[in-house]
């Protein structure tokens, strides 16, 4: 007989490092968190090595499959196909009703399409929070910057196809995977964070910042932009404060 449980096959081949997450891994990694503790709900997360450990270290324990994969990746694109090889040989494995991708990079893109094409029903659900703006409006190495849009491109479509729900935290995204010709019922807007926050641990949170952006300081975030549209807001409201969260890039 089969069982009632709903079974979920997450990926999670994307971290480079084992004390680093972004937004999009963090975002995954809480509502994974919070599947493990739905009865109903059978989920085993396959990860590369250094996304096992990241796990580990920011507090998250899942029923995680860790790969050697990225044991020794750096940057270079053959590490992440080494890694997208390597989960799509753990995924196989598997037999799930949902599969939950990290991403909507080829790592965990390749073995996802891979189990949604060999069952037919599987659901595929994946995030997509930023489109990667072209080479030209890109700062930094001009072959990474052609290698990583290129890449996203065609992963977008990929999703526009075969997802049938895109996790998305901007109104822009979504529009932009709707004019990709995603339909908008397979678009789901996330508001992310904690909204109404009073209080942490029993004491009051006092309103000290009237704007606090949280992620890593980079070109690629928007800080220098950020920096740029704040200036503006301080020529007009001397008093606004503006809080910083997050790593320091080099070379920022």
């Amino acid at each position: 007989m089969r069982s009632t449980r709903v079974r979920v096959l997450a990926l999670f081949m994307g971290p480079g490092a084992a004390k680093g997450l972004s937004g999009g891994d963090r975002f995954a990694l809480e509502v994974w968190s919070h599947w493990t503790r739905r009865s109903e709900c059978d989920l085993t997360v396959v990860t590369s090595l250094p996304g096992y450990l990241a796990s580990q270290y920011f507090g998250y324990e899942l029923p995680a499959v860790p790969t050697r994969a990225g044991a020794q990746l750096g940057r270079l694109y053959g590490g992440y196909i080494a890694r997208a090889i390597a989960a799509t040989r753990y995924a196989l494995r598997y037999r799930p009703d949902i599969v939950f991708t990290g991403s909507a990079y080829f790592f965990d893109m390749v073995p996802a399409l891979m189990l949604k094409l060999l069952q037919k029903g599987r659901v595929l659900v994946v995030p997509v929070f930023h489109f990667i703006p072209p080479p030209s409006r890109r700062r930094g190495s001009i072959l990474v910057n052609i290698l990583a849009w290129l890449e996203q491109q065609l992963m977008l479509r990929l999703v526009v196809s075969c997802a049938d729900l895109v996790v998305t935290a901007s109104e822009d995204v979504a529009k932009g995977l709707s004019r990709l010709g995603l339909p908008r019922g397979k678009s789901l807007v996330t508001a992310l964070g904690i909204r109404g926050v009073r209080s942490v641990r029993g004491q009051p949170v006092h309103q000290e910042f009237d704007a606090i952006s949280v992620g890593r300081f980079s070109h690629a975030k928007g800080t220098v932009e950020l920096l740029e549209a704040w200036r503006l807001v301080s020529d007009r409201l001397p008093t606004a404060r503006l809080a910083l969260v997050g790593r320091n890039t080099p070379g920022l």
